[in-house]
């Protein structure tokens, strides 16, 4: 049977966090055989991860498949992360219309690599603006009601 030292020590090796990282290890109450371990990171932060098992039963790999599951849900909550995607589709989409049109500024050809890198900055900036000008936006409009 594993006490909870032992499964602070799995956790804190497993996420590769300091051995001082308080970690707090709580049987689901109703018998299920679910554990819920709450991992303080700092004062603000907890982290909370649930294995389907009993404490006693607790590995590696029922840490490890937690923790990813943790990592994938805040890749997709990031503010920034999460919309790089959508930002490199928009690139395309707008690198791909605006090439099938244009020639370069200096000498007018349509191979010529000074246009065709002119024409992916400019698509950049236009992805840019589709993906964040509503954004942009809502905070002028605000910056400008708060000053009336």
């Amino acid at each position: 049977m594993k006490t909870n030292i032992q499964i602070q020590k799995l956790v804190n090796n497993t996420l590769k966090l300091s051995p001082e990282t308080p970690v707090e290890v709580t049987p689901h109450p109703d018998g299920e055989p679910r554990t819920d371990i709450h991992v303080h990171i700092d004062s603000d932060s907890v982290l909370q991860l649930s294995v389907p098992c009993l404490p006693e039963d607790i590995t590696h790999s029922h840490i490890n498949n937690a923790a990813e599951e943790l990592r994938s849900i805040a890749a997709a909550k990031h503010p920034f992360l999460s919309r790089i995607p959508g930002f490199l589709g928009w690139w395309v989409i707008f690198a791909g219309s605006l090439s099938m049109f244009s020639v370069c500024p200096v000498c007018g050809s349509p191979v010529c690599p000074v246009g065709i890198g002119i024409t992916g900055i400019v698509a950049g900036c236009m992805a840019l603006c589709k993906q964040y000008m509503k954004y942009l936006v809502s905070r002028v409009r605000f910056m400008f009601r708060r000053h009336r």
